[in-house]
């Protein structure tokens, strides 16, 4: 990333282009990880159309924004386990370090 890109202007072209993945909008929640704040988007997203249905899965992906570095860390999960296994990505999420 340039150097000037912010957090803010990172997360909303990641929103733009989930949203257009999802064909509704979606709006990121600041959370605090162990490398500063991050954004963070859940949603349920399309993998795959068979003639038995659409797969979906859960997915919740935390934006980092480092001076010329933007990281995307996702994590999927089926949609029945979502609530189950959201506070294991938030742990993950919040201890999140870049280091040097």
């Amino acid at each position: 990333l340039p150097a000037t890109v912010t957090l803010d202007a990172f997360s909303t072209e990641i929103g733009r282009q989930v949203s257009l993945l999802v064909e509704t909008p979606i709006q990121p929640v600041r959370i605090q990880t162990a490398s500063g704040p991050a954004d963070q988007y859940a949603y349920q997203a399309p993998l795959n159309t068979s003639a038995a249905g659409t797969e979906v899965a859960a997915i919740t992906q935390v934006l980092i924004v480092a001076p010329g570095r933007g990281y995307v860390l996702t994590f999927g999960t089926a949609p029945a386990r979502a609530a189950t296994d959201a506070p294991v990505f938030a742990r993950i999420a919040s201890s999140f370090a870049l280091t040097p």
